[in-house]
């Protein structure tokens, strides 16, 4: 619930509200009159807090920040979509790829992932295959023969696995796009922060990067604090 008092804008909460209410009123009734003087008083007293506005390039970075944030939050999902496919069609791949996101591995994952299909194929055929989709500069063929020998006796499933192949397929490629947006992202956010702060201060463009990738948490300062860590740094 927002308030106008004092040319302020101010919010209050409906849980505050209720509490404030029921120990005003020992009967405990609820109607639109009673919210209303009860949030006209609380407003009158000042108990309400006040909503921050920022202008300029403080507001675009609170959008950067929030669309990083989504960003963040969507990369997390397709990754756990890809692992969950991963786990039905090739279980033992983690001993050989500890991470996917190396040329090598998104090149097996998108052209032939399940166990039971690589077991259809002889090792040069399989590395051919693999060769196809891969788009990097150094394919590593000791990797893919020791997924060849795992394959052999792997228990991936053996039913549905064009789906679940299209689909692994899907997940990787939405994962690609995502994470050239969060760089894009990124690269705005420390243009923008950069912009905010005092000429004579230069920041590392890779600190707040690493800043934004820690758990939120970790991220609980303000911006004047990061701008008063990195005017004591300079």
């Amino acid at each position: 619930m927002f308030s106008w008092c004092q040319r302020r804008i101010g919010s209050q909460e409906d849980y505050t509200v209720k509490k404030h209410r029921e120990g005003d009123q020992l009967d405990r009734s609820k109607d639109d009159r009673r919210d209303a003087f009860t949030i006209a008083d609380l407003s009158r007293t000042g108990k309400f807090t006040e909503t921050q506005l920022q202008h300029g390039i403080y507001a675009e970075l609170r959008e950067y920040i929030s669309l990083h944030y989504r960003l963040r939050r969507q990369i997390c999902r397709e990754k756990q979509y890809i692992w969950n496919s991963i786990g039905q069609l090739f279980p033992e791949l983690w001993m050989v790829f500890k991470d996917y996101s190396g040329q090598t591995a998104r090149a097996l994952l998108r052209t032939c992932a399940a166990a039971s299909e690589i077991r259809t194929m002889n090792e040069e055929e399989f590395i051919a295959r693999v060769r196809k989709g891969f788009e990097g500069y150094r394919l590593y063929q000791s990797r893919l023969r020791k997924v060849f020998q795992l394959a052999k006796t792997s228990v991936g499933v053996k039913h549905g696995i064009q789906g679940l192949q299209l689909a692994l397929t899907l997940h990787i490629e939405t994962l690609t796009w995502l994470q050239k947006r969060q760089g894009q992202v990124l690269e705005a956010i420390e243009t923008s922060f950069c912009l905010s702060l005092r000429p004579s201060i230069c920041y590392p463009s890779k600190g707040l990067a690493s800043f934004l990738e820690r758990p939120s948490w970790q991220r609980s300062v303000t911006l004047n604090d990061i701008e008063m860590r990195v005017s004591w740094s300079s």
